[in-house]
């Protein structure tokens, strides 16, 4: 079962957004892709520009799944059945502000069908993480996204909110 939060936020929020997070506690952030077949470590403050990432405990880096992308010398981390959390972050050009989001899945259904579910340390931060996101938003809520600070005077100043 998939769990996320959809929000938008200025390049302002998204900085101090990234910050709270991390009283969830400690984590790694790594690009969705790695020219190599293990996860590429990336240092969020620093590497701004990078939009999708995976968050991911320190000490679920080894059970990150990397799976080869054929049409490419590349590899993606598979979500579906890796310890992590999807991080996207809110892309801003001109008057338009895209939406970002955090999800995950608890558990997944294996090639036999069988329904398996992630391991518990996982689950349980990843729930706190989420938790602590929503808490990040003081109840500035427009439909199923929340909205930063700096999102939400963006918002009133005329700036388009794309979910797409």
């Amino acid at each position: 079962m998939g769990r996320q939060i959809n929000f938008f936020l200025t390049a302002e929020d998204q900085l101090a957004f990234e910050e709270h997070l991390k009283k969830a506690g400690d984590f790694v952030a790594i690009r969705w892709k790695s020219d190599k077949p293990e996860p590429a470590v990336v240092d969020l403050s620093a590497q701004r520009s990078v939009l999708f990432l995976r968050l991911v405990l320190p000490q679920h880096l080894a059970k990150v799944s990397m799976q080869p992308i054929l049409t490419r010398r590349e590899y993606s981390v598979d979500g579906l059945i890796s310890p992590v959390v999807e991080y996207s972050r809110c892309p801003q050009e001109d008057r338009l502000i895209r939406r970002g989001r955090l999800y995950f899945q608890e558990g997944y259904f294996d090639a036999a069908g069988k329904w398996i579910v992630k391991d518990e340390a996982f689950i349980t931060w990843a729930r706190r993480l989420r938790e602590t996101a929503r808490r990040f938003f003081k109840k500035r809520r427009i439909s199923f996204f929340y909205l930063g600070e700096g999102a939400e005077k963006a918002k009133a100043a005329g700036f388009e909110l794309s979910h797409l």
